[in-house]
């Protein structure tokens, strides 16, 4: 069973293409409408993408694909910006092709954390997607996800 790690991410901005269960389609066709859009986006902070799960007190929620940029990037037509606020995060990894992501995010809510002790807190979900990626249906894709966590109900210092 994968140990998740703690990390601390200071706040950032990612400007991409948002996704929401009213729109239709999946969120692999949003990631393939994004992609051709990366050159649009300014004041880049990074070559990592990111997948951000931005979930509602009502049950709703949006995905926005996109890219870390600096706090005054101009947000280009059609495209959407999100602050995510600093936060503790427990990072596990995916490994294999994108569908089984959903998986993966259920094992760390089910059994992961809960065995590292360490307890969700609401707040903006990520997958950070680096030069590990190998493509969506590649069996050696590494894609981290972030999960908030309380971290004062654990007992480490990270």
């Amino acid at each position: 069973m994968p140990t998740p790690s703690l990390v601390t991410r200071p706040a950032f901005r990612v400007i991409g293409l948002q996704w929401q269960q009213s729109d239709g389609g999946t969120i692999a066709q949003l990631w393939a409408r994004f992609l051709p859009r990366i050159p649009e986006i300014q004041h880049v902070q990074s070559a990592n993408s990111y997948g951000v799960c931005d979930a509602h007190p009502d049950g709703s929620w949006r995905y926005i694909a996109g890219l870390e940029v600096s706090a005054d990037a101009p947000v280009p037509a059609g495209m959407v910006a999100i602050d995510i606020p600093a936060q503790h995060y427990a990072v596990v990894e995916h490994h294999g092709p994108v569908q089984g992501l959903p998986d993966t995010f259920c094992a760390a809510y089910d059994e992961w954390l809960p065995e590292a002790g360490l307890v969700a807190v609401p707040g903006i979900e990520f997958e950070l997607v680096d030069a590990r990626f190998l493509g969506p249906d590649h069996p050696d894709s590494v894609v981290e996800l972030y999960i908030p966590v309380n971290m004062d109900a654990t007992d480490d210092d990270a």
